[in-house]
Order: C-alpha cells, then structure tokens, then sequence
C-alpha cells in the first residue's frame, strides 16, 4: 500500500444508520415424503372448504375460517416464520392457539388459490419450505370458539 494515498471521507452529517430486516427463510425439510404430505392437506383443506359452504360462522367479506397447525415444537412466532407461513400465504391470524396452533382466516379467493398451492406443493419442490411444517389443517366451528373461550 502506498504511503500518503488521499482517502475519501464521508462526514457523519451526510450518513444514516438503516437497520436491515433479517429473516429466516425455513429450509424444505430433508427425507420427508412431501407427496403424500400434500395429499393429506389438500384433504384436511377441502374439508374446511366444505364445512364453510355449510357454516353460517363466517367473519364479514365472507372469509373462511380454519385452524393450522405446525408440526410439534415449532413454534408460530420464531424465527420469521410467522410472515412465511400466514402473512406470506394471504392469511389473517385471528388467535394464536397455543406455541404451534392458530386459528386463520383467508378470502374466497384467496382460499381457492391455497387450495391450488397445496396440490401444487405435492408435485413440485416449491412450497416445501411452507407446507412441510403445516402438521395439520382442520375446520373451526362455533362450538369450538365457545370451548376456546371457556378455557
């Protein structure tokens, strides 16, 4: 390095301090039969669209409601999985049930096109790092909210 080399200076009045967003982008997980996982959602899902058609309970703007759950011990709100796997995929959050299980809420569009991704995530890699952790999806009925509130 040269010896008396000028040096370009930026003052500390023309610089700002940005703090940076990081996220965790969940990894597909590895020897896992996805197929069939996809399988077995895509049936869990279309029971919750079905039960909706029947359900009076619906919340304005005719969103369907169900509850999601993540495999045991994964945990909702860690590690950016919160924003991946509802905010990501068009879903409200309506109750964090527990550390795996929410109840959500999505629109009559939306939940056609979730409907789509699930049978998609069984034919191709693309979803993995969502729906690999989605234990389970079931319907949410009234008497399941007033049991909710009860407890």
């Amino acid at each position: 390095m040269k010896k008396n080399k000028p040096h370009f200076q930026i003052s500390d009045q023309d610089t700002f301090e940005r703090r940076a967003k990081h996220r965790l982008i969940p990894k597909p997980k590895e020897n896992f039969n996805y197929e069939e996982h996809s399988d077995n959602l895509g049936r869990e899902f279309h029971a919750v669209i079905a039960s909706s058609n029947k359900s009076m309970f619906t919340i304005p703007n005719a969103e369907t409601i169900f509850k999601l759950q993540l495999d045991e011990g994964e945990k909702i709100e860690q590690r950016g999985r919160y924003e991946a796997i509802f905010t990501d995929q068009g879903l409200t959050v309506r109750a964090i049930l527990g550390e795996s299980e929410a109840i959500v809420s999505s629109t009559e569009s939306n939940v056609r096109r979730l409907a789509r991704q699930i049978n998609d995530y069984g034919k191709s890699e693309r979803e993995r790092a969502v729906w690999d952790y989605v234990q389970n999806i079931s319907p949410f009925s009234p008497a399941e909210k007033n049991r909710h509130i009860i407890s």
